[in-house]
């Protein structure tokens, strides 16, 4: 790597594979030097902390390793009438409001 101090990366895991997953964590953070690694949110709607992935997050926690969750897709399609839940003009998912109270701070729908 040719900025090792400003450059990093994330292993993603291979859910809803728990057994991969605790093995890909392993090659990635003990061999590679993974700084972390990502989880989805849910994989084909079973969430994080069902108790299938028990065996992972015990694996993550002896390492005391960084987890970034992102985001994914909801197991159902969106309600209807729910702002909420409904596109925006965004590439990420925002509520209409701002979610921040920081002064200054970008909201999606002006309040």
């Amino acid at each position: 790597m040719i900025r090792p101090d400003r450059f990093g990366f994330f292993a993603t895991l291979t859910l809803p594979d728990v057994e991969g997953a605790v093995a890909e964590a392993g090659h990635a953070l003990d061999e590679l030097g993974a700084d972390g690694v990502v989880l989805l949110a849910n994989s084909k709607g079973v969430y994080l902390g069902d108790s299938a992935f028990d065996p992972l997050m015990d694996a993550l926690n002896r390492r005391s390793a960084v987890v970034f969750v992102h985001p994914s897709a909801l197991p159902a399609d969106p309600a209807p009438d729910c702002p909420l839940t409904q596109p925006t003009s965004c590439s990420t998912p925002h509520a209409p409001r701002s979610t921040s109270r920081a002064p200054g701070a970008w909201s999606a729908v002006p309040t």
